[in-house]
């Protein structure tokens, strides 16, 4: 299966937008999932996409991969929620910056230790 992907993830499509990232205010609170939100963990926000999908995430450097455990952003023209680690990993540890232009992909999914999300929508 891993193969196989590999073979087929030049033809999966490339998403754009920006994202921003959450973090201190909201450690410790349940995500959309169900899992409690960690903001060192490598996780992301996304209004529609199903719950455990994973994403590869990139900028101008190597990508980082990310797990869909909540919903948002909730403010107009953004398109991901980035974790507070996720969103370090693509700038360096820049977390200043608050928001950044990213393309991302979906690349798989992942449901461990996620009470809901399984199965509720389609990409």
């Amino acid at each position: 299966m891993t193969a196989l992907l590999l073979l087929l993830l030049p033809c999966l499509p490339v998403y754009g937008g920006v994202a921003s990232w959450y973090g201190p205010g909201f450690d410790g609170n349940l995500t959309a999932s169900g899992t409690v939100y960690e903001s060192m963990e490598m996780t992301c926000a996304h209004r529609t996409l199903p719950l455990g999908t994973v994403l590869d995430i990139w900028t101008d450097g190597k990508p980082a991969r990310v797990r869909v455990t909540d919903r948002g952003p909730f403010v107009d023209g953004r398109e991901l929620d980035l974790s507070r680690a996720a969103f370090a990993a693509l700038t360096h540890g820049d977390t200043e910056r608050g928001l950044l232009p990213v393309r991302y992909r979906v690349v798989g999914r992942d449901t461990q230790g996620m009470l809901y999300g399984i199965g509720e929508e389609t990409i």
